[in-house]
């Protein structure tokens, strides 16, 4: 389903069905961390979930990656490629939720907080509701793309996005995976990505490059 204009009095309970059709991931929703259970949620908060829904549902294609060496400006280049390929006669800019990269898709979120990492010339993009954007992206795209680095093996919340794609009732999402230089092929995180791949009959690429110099070389 879709999000349409909700009376606010009645926001909870739709908030509340879309998040129980998504499915509470293991460990709960990131935003239970910080701003409690969702009864504990004031309007506002409700109404940031809401506009995250709403941004999310026009989700076309998703990349999963792991920020660091590289993996995040991977990540926008191929965006950038992915619409001009699908777009070759528009000069506009995207639709940053239809080609979606994690919270930089929530950029207008208010609830998006830009915070600078430090020693790196790199700002983070955070949203307490980020996962729920992330489910609900996969729960609508067609294709779904991940990175596969080192990094990206050693970040928790990018090998939860990979269990999501495995959990999803979107059952018309293709999925491809990149594998870059470096990784463990023999790793349980691998055996279970190659699995998944061959059941799914998803593309698999080994990347003849690191992360940092593009996708020129992928094989």
């Amino acid at each position: 389903s879709s999000v349409t204009n909700i009376d606010s009095k009645n926001i909870e309970e739709h908030v509340a069905d879309r998040l129980s059709d998504l499915g509470r991931p293991d460990g709960g929703w990131f935003f239970e961390k910080s701003l409690g259970t969702l009864k504990n949620l004031n309007l506002e908060q409700l109404a940031g979930i809401h506009d995250v829904l709403k941004l999310t549902d026009g989700v076309k294609n998703i990349v999963s990656f792991g920020a660091r060496e590289g993996g995040f400006e991977l990540a926008m280049q191929f965006r950038h490629d992915l619409y001009r390929s699908q777009h070759p006669d528009e000069n506009s800019p995207h639709d940053a939720a239809t080609h979606y990269l994690d919270a930089i898709s929530l950029q207008s979120n208010k609830f998006t907080k830009l915070e600078k990492l430090q020693h790196v010339d790199v700002f983070k993009m955070q949203n307490p509701f980020w996962d729920v954007g992330y489910k609900n992206g996969i729960a609508h795209a067609k294709k779904m793309a991940f990175f596969i680095t080192p990094e990206w093996l050693g970040s928790d919340f990018c090998k939860q996005e990979f269990q999501w794609l495995s959990e999803t009732k979107n059952k018309d999402i293709k999925s491809a995976f990149v594998i870059f230089k470096d990784v463990d092929l023999k790793s349980k995180d691998m055996t279970s990505i190659f699995n998944f791949a061959d059941i799914h009959k998803s593309r698999v690429m080994m990347a003849s490059t690191p992360p940092e110099s593009g996708l020129n070389n992928v094989k």
